[in-house]
């Protein structure tokens, strides 16, 4: 007997959901696309534990004949295509008739629909690829798909599955970008039995992005408008105060489509050039309309990679329509980062601003002509060689050769020092960030955390993920000091901070803050969502790379850091310090 054999059919099912089905997200994304291509003009989502217990999806579309819902839980059944030539003029979300099958073979679904034309609807139940009879139900218009028990026949499948409220931010995203895609639809939330967002049809993009990114957002953001031949750009881009520091605010759609293209968001990059800070992403939601026939939605089953003919072309025209439209408004790139944070510390604390002792007063500008200026910067030479000289002769002139002696700071990011054994160099935010990572995690396990009141309560106005991913995670940052409460349907106050922040931009740090966990950039690392939020609060609150700081500074900073039990890499593992012992620098010097 030979050692080839076929699949059963619901064996292969269950290897298509493999790539169809990968987590609860990827089921939403389905069955909202089949609402999407129904012509539903409301859908309802509504999930329970992350989407791994209940899935249900509502709409008043189209709906389906007692024929077509028998043949909907078939593999490669589709209304949306018929022939070869169609598969290159795809106009519709799904086309490849593989979802319905996939996600009724590794999970217990459930079929109500009805078109306006019938007087009754029908209902017929698939659990794990198995279907029962059809039947008649009573019900208005459109479709209601109800999935539970995710991967119950897979157990393999289910190990892989996040936390509930990873998965809940997943499903989330998906939907935001349906209904910013969509502002025609729509589109009410569920989980657990709170609505999230309940959102009215618009055919404003610009009402539909206050809705979902915020007023503060919507406010700042600039109207792309290219009527080209192919493809058509139109959008928005936020601009330049508005960058991000990850990419989880670029939203492209192409012909309807959302995909993640990391092409298009280096073209709108290459738009912005030398307007962003660096270590920045613009944000942005851009719409590419072309035919067809120039693009290639069929790459992978998930339908979120595309394949464009003239890939160059797209790529000029997307930068282009971001350039002019950045040109036309006059866009100036605004006072960088890191001298923000000095304004900033100086106007909320009064704290002494180096960068502003740094640069001349008017007054004396205006009197300095060439002859008097050259005087003046040679002083100003003399006077940083006198005060290195006083620096350095003061942190020598201790006896105990253990102690670690600061020599000064290098390009504004690193610490150089020495102690009997040889030299440091100290990168000042992983230093920091460890510190501050230290003594969060000590406030924690306390249950008392240090706090310090502002005086005037920060406003934070937030996107619907920034609100979701917030109120479910409201308690581990009340646990490490931030007092916080909800103020109007899209805001939180921030009445209190903890003790060990001392950057003013409160704000900042907060949206940053739900980046990165909305980015999740240590899930593979942390798998405790406390201190995940205890590493991105240290990393967002810590000393800049870029920052200038007083000799005094960045004694206090290696003092800080010698008292710590791990003090060699910050939360993310990366290095705090490089060593360099003075016997190897004999060897490099050929002493020895």
């Amino acid at each position: 007997m030979g050692n080839i054999k076929t699949l059963s059919e619901n064996l292969i099912n269950q290897i298509a959901a493999g790539e169809v089905v990968e987590r609860p997200a990827s089921i939403v994304k389905e069955l909202v696309e089949n609402s999407i291509d129904a012509k539903a003009n409301k859908i309802v989502v509504t999930i329970e534990n992350g989407g791994k217990k209940l899935i249900k999806i509502s709409d008043n579309g189209l709906g389906m004949d007692r024929e077509d819902v028998l043949k909907a839980f078939e593999r490669h059944a589709t209304s949306k295509i018929k022939d070869l030539d169609d598969l290159f003029q795809i106009r519709t979300m799904g086309f490849r008739g593989e979802a319905l099958a996939s996600i009724a073979s590794v999970a217990k679904v459930e079929i109500q629909t009805k078109r306006k034309e019938d007087a009754i609807g029908s209902k017929l139940e698939c659990v794990g690829g198995k279907m029962s009879v059809l039947e008649e139900v009573g019900m208005s218009e459109g479709t209601v798909i109800t999935v539970k028990d995710v991967f119950f026949n897979t157990p393999a499948r289910q190990k892989f599955l996040k936390t509930d409220e990873t998965e809940f931010t997943n499903i989330t995203n998906i939907l935001i970008d349906f209904a910013l895609g969509y502002p025609w639809i729509a589109f009410k939330f569920i989980n657990n039995g709170k609505v999230y967002f309940d959102l009215e049809i618009t055919d404003d993009l610009s009402f539909r992005i206050s809705q979902v990114l915020g007023k503060d957002i919507a406010k700042k953001l600039l109207n792309v408008d290219f009527f080209g031949v192919d493809p058509k750009v139109t959008g928005y881009v936020g601009r330049p105060e508005i960058a991000r520091r990850t990419r989880q605010s670029q939203y492209v759609f192409v012909n309807g489509r959302a995909i993640r293209d990391a092409f298009i968001s280096n073209a709108v990059m290459e738009a912005f050039h030398s307007l962003l800070p660096e270590r920045k992403f613009p944000m942005f939601i851009l719409f590419l309309e072309l035919d067809p026939m120039l693009v290639d939605v069929n790459v992978h089953p998930r339908k979120t990679e595309v394949r464009f003919a003239y890939k160059n072309t797209i790529y000029s025209m997307v930068k282009g329509a971001v350039k002019a439209t950045l040109e036309k408004q006059h866009i100036i790139p605004e006072i960088d980062d890191v001298a923000r944070s000095y304004w900033n510390n100086e106007k909320a604390y009064g704290a002494k601003n180096p960068l502003a002792e740094s640069l001349p007063v008017a007054g004396v500008e205006k009197n300095l002509n060439s002859g008097n200026l050259k005087r003046f910067n040679e002083s100003s030479e003399i006077n940083k060689a006198l005060s290195f000289t006083k620096i350095f002769l003061d942190i020598n002139s201790s006896s105990d050769s253990n102690h670690v002696k600061v020599l000064g700071q290098v390009k504004l990011s690193y610490i150089l020092a020495y102690d009997g054994e040889g030299l440091f160099i100290v990168d000042q935010h992983a230093a920091h960030e460890r510190i501050l990572y230290q003594k969060l995690i000590r406030t924690a396990e306390q249950k008392t955390p240090a706090k310090q009141l502002l005086l005037v309560p920060e406003l934070v106005q937030l996107s619907v993920a920034e609100l979701a991913m917030l109120r479910q995670n409201q308690s581990i940052f009340n646990n490490i000091g931030f007092d916080m409460e909800e103020f109007g349907q899209d805001s939180f106050q921030i009445t209190a901070v903890p003790a060990v922040i001392k950057n003013s931009n409160i704000k900042e740090i907060f949206i940053n803050i739900l980046d990165d966990i909305s980015a999740g950039k240590m899930a593979h690392k942390i798998q405790d969502p406390e201190h995940e939020i205890i590493c991105y609060t240290a990393c967002r609150s810590a000393i800049k790379f870029g920052q200038k700081l007083e000799l005094s500074e960045q004694i206090a900073l290696i003092e800080e850091l010698e008292k710590q039990s791990q003090k060699s890499t910050c939360p993310h593992g990366r290095p705090t310090m490089i060593r360099l012992t003075f016997d190897e620098l004999e060897k490099r010097f050929g002493r020895k």
